[in-house]
C-alpha cells in the first residue's frame, strides 16, 4: 500500500486528511442492492457476515499497521431510527483488532448523501463529528482505522477522519466495503 498522504489504494488522488483508504469492492448494482437491504430493510445481519466475509480479501498489512479500528458513527436519531450503525456490524465482522465504541459521535443530524455532488456532500458533514472528551485518551496516538460501508467522494469519512486528529490519535486509515 502506498503511503503517500491522501493516496488511495485504487490511485484516487484525495485531498482528505486520513492517509489512504481501502475498498474491498466496487460498487455495483449487487453491493447497492446489498446496502439497501442493510441500511433500509432491517437486514442488519447481513452487515455483520458482509464484514466477516470480506475479512479475508483484506490485506493483513492493513490491519497490522493500526491500533484499533473505529466505524463512522450515525446520529444518535438515525440510529435509533434504524435499530443498528451498519458501520459498527461491517466492523464487528471484521474481527481484526479492538474495535472502540463510544469514542466517535456525530453530532449533528446530516441529511443522506445520496443526492448531493462532492462540494454539498462536503458541506453536509463539516463539523459533524466529534470525540467524546473523556474518551479521548482512548485514541491519543493511535493509527486508527476508520471503517465505513461506502465510499463516494470521501468527504464523510475525511469530516470523522478531521475529528480524530483533532482529538489527538496519530493517523487515520480508510476501509470501507466498497468505493462509488
Amino acid at each position: 500500500m502506498n503511503r503517500r498522504l491522501g493516496h488511495c489504494a485504487c490511485t484516487h488522488e484525495w485531498k482528505h486528511p486520513f492517509e489512504s483508504v481501502y475498498s474491498i469492492l466496487d460498487f455495483d448494482a449487487t453491493v447497492q442492492a446489498i446496502m439497501h437491504q442493510v441500511k433500509y430493510r432491517g437486514k442488519r445481519r447481513f452487515a455483520f457476515y458482509i464484514g466477516a466475509l470480506l475479512a479475508g480479501y483484506v490485506p493483513q498489512q492493513i490491519f497490522s499497521e493500526v491500533d484499533a479500528l473505529i466505524a463512522v458513527p450515525l446520529h444518535p436519531g438515525r440510529q435509533r431510527k434504524r435499530g443498528y450503525n451498519q458501520s459498527l456490524l461491517l466492523a464487528s465482522g471484521l474481527g481484526r483488532g479492538p474495535l472502540l465504541e463510544g469514542v466517535l459521535l456525530r453530532v449533528r443530524n446530516t441529511e443522506s448523501q445520496t443526492r448531493f455532488d462532492r462540494t454539498q456532500r462536503t458541506k453536509n458533514v463539516r463539523g459533524a463529528f466529534a470525540v467524546v472528551p473523556e474518551q479521548a485518551g482512548k485514541i491519543n496516538g493511535k493509527r486508527l482505522l476508520l471503517v465505513d460501508d461506502i465510499v463516494t467522494t470521501g468527504a464523510t469519512t475525511a469530516a470523522a477522519a478531521k475529528a480524530l486528529l483533532d482529538a489527538g490519535c496519530a493517523s487515520v486509515r480508510v476501509l470501507s466495503i466498497a468505493r462509488d
